[in-house]
């Protein structure tokens, strides 16, 4: 009897131990690949913020064209997709309904005959006072700067225009308008070198010396009338003629 209570006994622990092993394995392996997970997570977000959108790939500056339309944050970002330095500029685009979780959507903007795409804004025309679209639906429209890398490098003074692009589906997909806003010319000689100016003439214009002068006096003028004006107030001021007497006693 003790005998068969004696292997019995023994079974049982046998067994015990071979499940113990094997549940100590299956941890083993678990942790190891939950440690690989988290390698391969913290690979691909470690230089990612964790409350600011980021493009999936790509360089991206500065915020553009930002508006709130139908439940939705628009936000778009001066972005070059093929490379991860800066390049040809082009408009990302994401969206998001509580300024956290961002769902990157198709570029908005690609560069064309006028140049890249630059900085910007944009706005929803609810009145439809652009003509763009219709007061059902409105359309957003964005007011930006085309940069013409070319002619910067050869030296031309019209470089950059202001450009309008509408939507009529909320910001997906965005069409020219084909009007130049502002045309700016960098003045490259003349009297007015490095200023922007709206008309290329202007650079050459010269200074109006006549106006110059005639500033000149009257800042003089009224700068000698208040001169006189002080040292008669002081003169006749009852209070100011007491210190000076107590200023000579002592």
């Amino acid at each position: 009897m003790k005998n068969k209570t004696y292997k019995f006994v023994l079974t049982i622990g046998i067994f015990t131990m071979l499940f113990s092993c094997k549940n100590t394995t299956d941890k083993k392996d678990n942790q190891v690949q939950n440690v690989q997970e988290i390698v391969t997570i913290s690979s691909e977000d470690l230089y990612r913020p964790n409350f600011h959108f980021t493009p999936k790939k790509g360089w991206m500056n500065d915020p553009n064209g930002m508006f709130f339309y139908n439940g939705y944050y628009h936000l778009y970002f001066q972005h070059h997709p093929y490379s991860n330095v800066w390049g040809p500029m082009h408009w990302g685009h994401a969206i998001s309904k509580d300024l956290i979780s961002w769902e990157e959507q198709p570029i908005a903007l690609f560069p064309d005959n006028l140049g890249t795409i630059f900085s910007g804004s944009a706005v929803v025309d609810h009145n439809n006072t652009s003509g763009f679209g219709t007061e059902i639906n409105p359309p957003i429209v964005a007011i930006y700067t085309n940069h013409n890398a070319k002619e910067a490098n050869e030296g031309s003074i019209k470089f950059q225009n202001q450009s309008i692009a509408y939507s009529l589906d909320e910001g997906q997909t965005w069409a020219r308008s084909g009007k130049k806003v502002v045309r700016k010319y960098r003045c490259s000689s003349g009297p007015r070198k490095n200023r922007i100016v709206a008309k290329m003439q202007q650079c050459f214009a010269a200074p109006d010396v006549k106006k110059r002068m005639q500033f000149k006096k009257v800042k003089a003028r009224l700068g000698g009338r208040m001169a006189r004006k002080a040292k008669r107030t002081k003169r006749i001021n009852p209070a100011s003629r007491r210190v000076q007497a107590l200023n000579r006693k002592r």
